[in-house]
């Protein structure tokens, strides 16, 4: 039987209505090389699904999330047609701590126009779309 794997994030939205997005390494052995997503990644198995998520955002960019929030729970089936329970979260930037970007290429607050024209890792338009829907009633 095929062991279950969680994957943990925290959609970092800003007051101005932008994402901050992540440009994935450019390297062979990067899964989604050169393509865009938002921080996250495996959440361990000792760990609590928030408690992953919000460590992997740190480790990305060295930003400590405040007031997280649930956004979705579901399987999808991620790279190479693995299926992936995905624990999706979302916070409000706080505009005080600095964005580092510790993996990838660039880290980068964009608009929702931006982000539908950019090569994304499969999924995560939807997850984004609703994050915005989410995070800016109305």
């Amino acid at each position: 039987m095929e062991e279950i794997s969680h994957g943990g994030a925290v959609l970092l939205f800003r007051k101005d209505k932008k994402l901050l997005m992540q440009h994935r390494d450019n390297r062979p052995e990067v899964k989604y090389a050169d393509y865009w997503g938002y921080p996250g990644g495996h959440v361990e198995s000792e760990e609590k699904y928030v408690d992953g998520a919000i460590r992997e955002l740190t480790e990305e960019t060295d930003y400590i999330p405040k007031d997280v929030h649930l956004l979705l729970e579901e399987k999808y089936r991620g790279y190479n047609d693995k299926e992936i329970y995905r624990h999706v979260f979302w916070s409000m930037y706080d505009e005080v701590q600095k964005i580092g970007c510790n993996e990838g290429q660039e880290m980068r607050f964009m608009n929702l126009e931006e982000i539908s024209k950019l090569k994304l890792v499969t999924g995560n338009l939807e997850v984004i779309e609703k994050g915005f829907k989410v995070a800016f009633p109305g």
